[in-house]
């Protein structure tokens, strides 16, 4: 899932949450409600992704459940090969995923 289709649904949640809110209490400044949440909303789906995928990477090819987890999976290790990593520790998960995955073969 993208992080802009993970934002939608989760305002989307997040505005109905509010307007039924606003139904049963007299609560003023709804708006500002709704929009201080969206870059929380943001944080949220970018941190459960990223989660997700680190979770991905750590499991054994054999064990995925789905092609599109497959794919997420070999997008990574090709961005790695590419030089693509953001800090550290991720290119340490990745060199430990290809040394399993060569260990494994």
């Amino acid at each position: 899932m993208s992080i802009f289709c993970g934002s939608v649904v989760f305002s989307y949640f997040w505005i109905s949450v509010n307007a039924l809110l606003m139904k049963f209490l007299d609560v003023n400044g709804h708006i500002v409600i709704i929009l201080v949440g969206f870059p929380i909303i943001v944080f949220l789906v970018r941190s459960l992704r990223e989660y997700r995928i680190e979770v991905l990477m750590k499991t054994n090819i054999d064990k995925l459940n789905t092609d599109i987890d497959a794919l997420i999976q070999v997008n990574k290790m090709t961005d790695f090969s590419r030089g693509v990593h953001r800090d550290q520790q991720e290119r340490m998960t990745m060199i430990g995923v290809i040394n399993l995955h060569v260990a494994e073969c």
